[in-house]
This record gives structure tokens, C-alpha cells and sequence, in this order.
């Protein structure tokens, strides 16, 4: 889901700042702002609000757009529309908030309410997340599981999504770490239709108890009106600011850090979708948000009643030049020295690619396969969280084996994906209708592995080139991601989104890979089974699959822990083993006694 905001007043508490008389978008901070753009070379543009509460109570608003709003040339403007992607979280936690306010329903909610008996059957892979996980673990994004964003597509809708998290493996133990998982927030989001009698939707509740009491009237979960279009720069390897080609982003289609990343602010901290730290000694709260072509950055000062919100459509730039921006008014409405924050992040921006260009120089070989292993490899895959996978060979003609689609699909290639296949590079192609690409792409690297990255097929309107290829989320995947074939399947790894987690570790694909697809044509089990990699929970628990409620602790510790097939064996020899130590021990003792005179 999607929320949209134009700029427009944000509700805040605490100590009003004292002298609100200046503007904060003054002609010292506009010119900033317009000659960052022209220094970046920005094909888009920013929209700036800025509210400030005054001793007697009053609000005075600032709001502004700068640059372009779209490819069209539009200009930006304080009434042009942005999806607000993850801030919308803050919304999620306000409407969950307001549940557990609701003193009528029964039982009553808290933030520590268990989310399994909210959604009787749903379970997730770890049993011990099943029964623990709270409302305040999903917000704070502790669950164990990573990020799995490819497993959703815009075929699914939230009750698919939930019902498929538990076939999704985790990264972490239960509480362990920090792992940003938007799945958490779909899960939460179905809170209201669970606990309420009237079974209202989630959209319809956050309208009705938060938009409409806030005279929020411009913010909607639908996309109409002067919706901003995204742009982004393309082909500028040989300088990252010069003018490369500017690329539109069709609506349809996080920058995060919780480190300490410069001394004027604090280490961070998370909870409730949102993250809280200081700057230059002052508290903040604030989150950004980011989904193809809309970028958006919302901040509260909550002990000095100031607010901010920074929102851009350039695709290529837009985390820094917020950033930049959003400091820049810190210092000006704090009444602050400035900091070089624009020197700062373009060292940090062209570091970045300096990095990305050496980790993509690696990733590349030459290494030939024969046709008959590669269409043994093309064909259908499943895994029961991520969904259908048809694996497309790309070659000139396409393999009689394969499907018409497949066959479309490689015969269309190089039109619809222009520059995506190296010649003599065995490339693979799959259809993956998501949020975050159109395609997923396989580059032969060595052996049965394969380099993996995500591509969008982006239509130009041009009838001479009427598609551009985009890669990643904003030009270039930002880390390595590759897939590793055995007789079962194929093992995905660098793709599950788990932070500063590492990949699993193993001897085999099954035991080291994120994500495993099974090959259809090989597998011997029904799709609703569960994947190799980890025990299906109602292969664990009571005949019938379901997640008994009443079931002790203690029984399901010996159900999972040690009467489970797959630790049977191992236990049995483990008790075996101190069985007979301390019978030798007992033998022992006896012998010593007899040899002992009376």
C-alpha cells in the first residue's frame, strides 16, 4: 500500500521554538537548494514543507517545490503528490495504536499482545517466533526475518502475502537483531479486521480515525491527481554529475542507516516505524521513504514543535540531495552554523560508486556451457513463499524444448531489455511482475552458478527505442546476489534483504542459499509443501498442519526439539552415550566396593 501526501501542516507536541518571526525557506536556503540541483545536475526536483509552533501556539507553515516534477517538465510545486512508501509505517502504528486504545474490544489489545492467536493457523518457519512474536516485535522489525521482498508481486494481495511468510526462511534468531522487514508492517495492517466486529478494512479505518479527524484531505492510499513522475539519469559512468540520458519512471513502478554517521548526531534507534536520534544536541523523530521515482523524508523536533518534510522524484540522487536539504533547514530553523553537508555526502555518493564499480568488476566471467546443460536448467521452478518461477534461456533461435513464453520472451530480449544480455554470456531470463523489477536476470559466472541481478523494462513512448533497461532500484544492483543450481532446484543468495546478517554457510546449495526453488519437473512433493531447507511446521506439530494453540510449551519443546524425525536419530544417540558413561561409572564404583575388605 501506498500513502499519498501533499505538503501540508504536520500535528506536533511539545516546547515551542520561541522565534518563528523569520522565514526558514529564505532566499539564503531557496538559492541553496536551486544550486544544488544545477551542482547535481538533477533532472527532477524537491518539495519542502516546514512547520513551527510559536510560544502562543500558533503554527506558521512553509511550503515550496523546486526543479521539475516529471519528464514532462512540469515544475515541482507544494501541491504536487508523492507516495510516502514506508512513512506510511507511521500510519500502520498510530491505527494499531488506536486499537489498543479501544477499550470496547475484548480481550483488549496491548503492545504486547501475541500477533499468532490474533490470525488463528498463521505461523511463521521458527516455532519459537510463532508463539512469541508481539506487536511490538513486528514494529521494531526484531522477528528474525529479513526483508524477502521479492516474494511479493503485484498479483498478490495482504492476506496472500501474510498467509506465505511462513514458507519464508529466517536469517536471524527471534529477537536477536535488527532486520527492516516491510512484511511485518502487511502483518499489522490486518489488525483492524481481525479485532473489530465490523471487520473494517485497514485503508478505510485510517481514513475514517486518522486522515479525516486531522483534515488530512489531500492524503489518500489512492494514486490520482498531480502525482509527481519519477526520472532518473542514465549513462554516466564516465562522470556521475554530466547529463547521461534522462529516463521517465512510470508511477506503477532505504536509504537507512542506524549508525552513528556523523558526530553531530547520535546513534539511532528504532521502534514503531520510526527512528529517533539527536542532532547537534537536539531529539528528533523521523523516517524515510522510497518506492521507484518517489522519495520522501518526514522529521519532527517533538520538544520544539518543529516539523519538516522533504520529498523528491529523482531516482538517481534523491536520498543525498534530501539529506543535503533536510540538514541544511535544521541549521537554518535551529538557528545553527551550517554544516558542509553537501560536501559530506558527495564524498560519501561518489565513495559509493567507486565501491559499486568494484564489487560489479568481479562479478563477471566468460566461462562457456553447453546448450544441453543449459536447457536442462530452463524450465519451472516454485518455492511456496517467492511463488512461480519459468526460467527462460535467451539464445538466437530459442530451444525448441521451450515454451511459447519463454520463446516470446527470448526472442523479445534485446527490444525490451536493451544492453541486459552480453553476448556469449549464457543468460537466463524469468518474468517477475514486482514492486521492485519486471525481470530477474542470470549471467553465467562458473560451474552451476549464476550471477544475479533485477531489471525493469521501462517503455520510452519512443517508436524508434520504445523500451530502456533499469537495473536495480536506482541504475545499479547495490550489492552481489547469485543463484547456484543442483539436482533439486535452484539456491538464491544475496537477495533476502537481512542488513549487516550474513548468508547461511553450508556444504551443500540446500543448506547455504536464502531462498531455494524447487524444479518442478524433478520435485516428487505436492506445491504446499514446504521448502527443503527448513521444517515445515506441520511436519513438527499434530497431524492436519495447523498451529495448536492449546498445546504446552513443554510439548511442543519434545515434539520439535526431541521427538522431531529429523533430531530423532541423534538424540537417541546422544542418551545412549551418557547412558552408558554413567553405568560405567556405576560399574566402577560397584567393583571397587567388592575389592575393598570388610
Amino acid at each position: 500500500m501506498r500513502a499519498q501526501s501533499f505538503l501540508g501542516p504536520l500535528v506536533l507536541t511539545g516546547t515551542a521554538l520561541r522565534n518563528v518571526s523569520h522565514n526558514v525557506l529564505n532566499p539564503d536556503t531557496e538559492a541553496f537548494i536551486k544550486d544544488l540541483l544545477k551542482e547535481w545536475n538533477s533532472p527532477g526536483g524537491i518539495s519542502v514543507a516546514v512547520v513551527r509552533r510559536d510560544i502562543m501556539g500558533s503554527w506558521k507553515v512553509e511550503t515550496k517545490g523546486y526543479g521539475l516534477a516529471g519528464y514532462d517538465g512540469r515544475n515541482m510545486t507544494d501541491k504536487t503528490r508523492f507516495a510516502i512508501a514506508s512513512n506510511s509505517k507511521l500510519f500502520t502504528t498510530l491505527a494499531t495504536g488506536l486499537l489498543i486504545s479501544n477499550e470496547t474490544l475484548s480481550p483488549r489489545l496491548s503492545w504486547k499482545s501475541k500477533l499468532t492467536p490474533l490470525r488463528p493457523g498463521w505461523y511463521l518457519a521458527d516455532p519459537i517466533t510463532t508463539d512469541y512474536l508481539t506487536i511490538i516485535d513486528a514494529m521494531s522489525h526484531r522477528s528474525g526475518l529479513p526483508a524477502h521482498d521479492l516474494s511479493y508481486r503485484f498479483s498478490d494481495d495482504i492476506t496472500n502475502v501474510v498467509d506465505k511468510m511462513k514458507y519464508l526462511r529466517p536469517s536471524a534468531e527471534f529477537r536477536d537483531v535488527y532486520q527492516y522487514c516491510n512484511l511485518m508492517y502487511a502483518l499489522l495492517s490486518t489488525l483492524p479486521e481481525r479485532v473489530l466486529p465490523s471487520k473494517t478494512p485497514f485503508t478505510t479505518y485510517v481514513k475514517q480515525h486518522i486522515f479525516e479527524p486531522l483534515g488530512l484531505n489531500a492524503t489518500t492510499y489512492d494514486g490520482a491527481g498531480d502525482v509527481a513522475e519519477g526520472v532518473l539519469r542514465q549513462n554516466t559512468k564516465d562522470d556521475p554529475f554530466g547529463n547521461g540520458t534522462i529516463r521517465a519512471l512510470p508511477f506503477d513502478l532505504d536509504w537507512n542507516g542506524r549508525g552513528k554517521a556523523f558526530p553531530e548526531m547520535s546513534p539511532v534507534v528504532y521502534g514503531g516505524g520510526q527512528r529517533r536520534y539527536s542532532y547537534r544536541g537536539h531529539e528528533l523523530i523521523e523516517h524515510s521513504g522510497g518506492v521507484t521515482g518517489h522519495l520522501s523524508w518526514i522529521v519532527r523536533f517533538p520538544e520544539l514543535g518543529l516539523g519538516l518534510s522533504v520529498y523528491s522524484n529523482d531516482n538517481s540522487m534523491g536520498n543525498y540531495l534530501m539529506t543535503i536539504i533536510k540538514h541544511r533547514l535544521f541549521d537554518e530553523a535551529l538557528g545553527l552554523k551550517p554544516v558542509d553537508w553537501n560536501g559530506r555526502y558527495k564524498d560519501l555518493y561518489l565513495k559509493q560508486l567507486a565501491r559499486q564499480t568494484t564489487t560489479l568488476s568481479r562479478l563477471h566471467d566468460n566461462t562457456e556451457s553447453t546448450l544441453a546443460t543449459l536447457t536442462g536448467l530452463q524450465g519451472n521452478y516454485h518455492n511456496n513463499g517467492y511463488g512461480h518461477l519459468e526460467l527462460c534461456l535467451v539464445s538466437s533461435p530459442p530451444p525448441s524444448s521451450a515454451s511459447a513464453k519463454c520463446q516470446a520472451l527470448a526472442s523479445e530480449a534485446q527490444r525490451i531489455l536493451p544492453g541486459a544480455v552480453t553476448p556469449n554470456v549464457a543468460t537466463f531470463l524469468a518474468e517477475w511482475k514486482s514492486p521492485w523489477c519486471t525481470h530477474i536476470h542470470f549471467s553465467h559466472f562458473s560451474g552451476n552458478t549464476y550471477n544475479v541481478s533485477v531489471l525493469s523494462s521501462v517503455p520510452t513512448g519512443n517508436k524508434t527505442d520504445p523500451f530502456w533497461t533499469m537495473k536495480g532500484l536506482s541504475g545499479e544492483p547495490a550489492t552481489p546476489a547469485w543463484a547456484e543450481f543442483d539436482e533439486g532446484g535452484v539456491g538464491f543468495t544475496g537477495i533476502w534483504g537481512a542488513g549487516d546478517v550474513s548468508s547461511p554457510e553450508g556444504r551443500t546449495v540446500q543448506e547455504r542459499a536464502e531462498t531455494i526453488f524447487d524444479e518442478m519437473a524433478r520435485r516428487s512433493a505436492p506445491p504446499a509443501s514446504a521448502p527443503s531447507y527448513v521444517p515445515h511446521p506441520s511436519q513438527r506439530r499434530a497431524v492436519g498442519g495447523g498451529h495448536d494453540d492449546e498445546q504446552s510449551a513443554f510439548s511442543r519443546f519434545l515434539q520439535n526439539e526431541i521427538l522431531a524425525p529429523e533430531k530423532l536419530p541423534g538424540n537417541l544417540n546422544l542418551l545412549t552415550g551418557v547412558t552408558m558413561f554413567f553405568g560405567g561409572v556405576l560399574a566402577v564404583r560397584a567393583w571397587g566396593e567388592l575389592m575393598i575388605p570388610a
